[in-house]
Order: C-alpha cells, then structure tokens, then sequence
C-alpha cells in the first residue's frame, strides 16, 4: 500500500497541531499581573474596588458588568466577597482572565474580561438552597492603575444590550437590591 506524500503530510500536521493544544490545555492559569502589559505603560500602582449589594431581596446568583478605561487601569485580581461565599475566598483568588471555580460554601463564581474593556463578574448557589437576603460584598476587584487620572477610569453597567447587571431568585427570575461600587 502506498501512502500519498500530501496526505503523509497533512497527517502528520494535524498531529502536531493536536499535540501543541494539549500541551497549551494543560498549562496552568497565568496571573494577570505577571501577564504582558500590552499597553506600553507600566503599572503605576494598585487598588481595589469592593463590588456591593445592599437591600437584597432572595438572592441565589448575580451577574455584574464593569466597564473601564483599558489605556488607565487592567484587571489583575478578582475574587468572591461574603455575600454568597462565607468564606470570604481569601485563599481561593482567581488569576486568570476567563476563570471560575467552586468555592467552600457550594457556589460558583466566575469572572471574565471581554472586548479588553468589560470585567463579568458572576456567582451562584449550587444545589437546593434558599436565597441570600440582605447587604453584603459580592467580590473584590483589584486594578492596576497606568496613569494618574485613573478615578474615574472603570463604571457599572446596566444597560448593556449583551452582559446584563442583575441579581436573580433560584428560579432565574430577577429579584431586587443595589449593587454599588465601593
């Protein structure tokens, strides 16, 4: 049987191709703040944001979008607040721009950094569970700042056509309290 060099080749493509995804799979997450700067400014310094809920009303999940100046502050942390996870996620930070992870408490909490300029932030109770009612943190956000006037550089939104910002029951349904930046 003779084997067509094309196609010989094409195989072979193929599995090196194969291979070099499993290898990029199994890497392990990068931190943001040690990631390439793409903007050509260096990190001037950092802070961090509290993300709030106040006068909540039965909430099992929310879903939060943050729009910021990428040419004045990057991501480089987020982590779930006391709100739906009472252990505060201090040892469990997630560094990785599309990241998520169980936490102790039986929820889930996931963020993600669209279009270079819009954090989603998210989090839900797993399992059969009644919803969390009052005031409380929903995540901590820490910024990298690039330049000087970076105060006014990032905004919750609530009027986006794709990403909403919403808190729901455990029946999906929208329930009410505030959610503040602090």
């Amino acid at each position: 049987m003779r084997i067509n060099s094309k196609k010989l080749s094409m195989l072979i493509f193929y599995v090196i191709l194969s291979a070099i995804g499993i290898v990029l799979a199994m890497l392990p997450p990068q931190r943001l703040n040690e990631a390439k700067i793409e903007n050509s400014l260096k990190p001037l310094g950092y802070f961090t944001v509290m993300l709030k809920v106040e006068d909540a009303y039965d909430v099992y999940g929310w879903q939060v979008v943050i729009e910021f100046d990428p040419q004045k502050i990057m991501v480089t942390e987020v982590f779930p607040g006391d709100f739906l996870d009472k252990t505060n996620g201090d040892e469990m930070s997630v560094h990785a721009y599309n990241h998520g992870y169980k936490t102790a408490d039986n929820s889930f909490f996931v963020y993600h950094v669209a279009d270079q300029n819009k954090l989603i932030i998210a989090q839900t109770l797993l399992g059969k569970k009644d919803g969390v009612f009052g005031n409380g943190i929903l995540a901590h956000i820490k910024f990298a700042y690039l330049t000087e006037g970076y105060q006014n550089a990032y905004r919750l939104v609530f009027n986006n056509p794709h990403y909403k910002t919403l808190l729901l029951n455990n029946e999906s349904l929208p329930t009410t309290g505030r959610i503040v930046l602090g």
